[in-house]
């Protein structure tokens, strides 16, 4: 209390705006603030802007976690069909010549499985269609900045011809 009133926590304020997605309008309902103080602080303190770069923080600390996870995983598939195909191979050494036609198709199957799996595509092929990608998305956007904003239909003839 200030002089009989309540002084804002505009840090607290300003953490909430970032953090929670929360409007200026809830927040000033919410800390018993007047809407256009928050609006104020917001605008100097460029409040947006900093929302925007920790939304983006966020994310990227996402990804980086999700890609930690499937770089795990990977790597376990590749050395189990490791250990599979050295099975193979020692099979073949121990017992190739005993082995029947059916046996045979059998670990070529495997063969074929092992290979499939081990095809997973590369960190540059992921790359290079995520290049793909961006560009297509900056096509569509240079298409649709291009675009007429504005469209102008001319009916001629008589009112009655279109149902009026």
């Amino acid at each position: 209390m200030f002089g009989g009133k309540l002084v804002a926590d505009w840090d607290q304020i300003k953490a909430d705006y970032i953090a929670s997605g929360s409007s200026y309008k809830q927040l000033a309902a919410k800390y018993g603030v007047h809407r256009t103080q928050v609006e104020r602080h917001g605008k100097k303190e460029g409040w947006v802007e900093l929302r925007r770069q920790h939304a983006g923080e966020v994310l990227a600390n996402a990804l980086g976690e999700i890609t930690a996870d499937q770089t795990q995983r990977l790597v376990k598939i590749l050395s189990v069909s490791d250990d599979l195909l050295l099975k193979v191979e020692q099979m073949l050494k121990e017992d190739g010549d005993l082995m029947d036609t059916q046996a045979l198709r059998h670990i070529a199957a495997i063969l074929k499985d092992v290979k499939d799996i081990q095809m997973i595509r590369s960190e540059a092929d992921m790359r290079e269609q995520e290049a793909r990608i961006d560009k297509l998305r900056a096509d569509a956007e240079r298409v649709e900045k291009n675009a007429p904003s504005n469209v102008t239909v001319v009916l001629e003839g008589e009112v009655a011809d279109y149902g009026g």
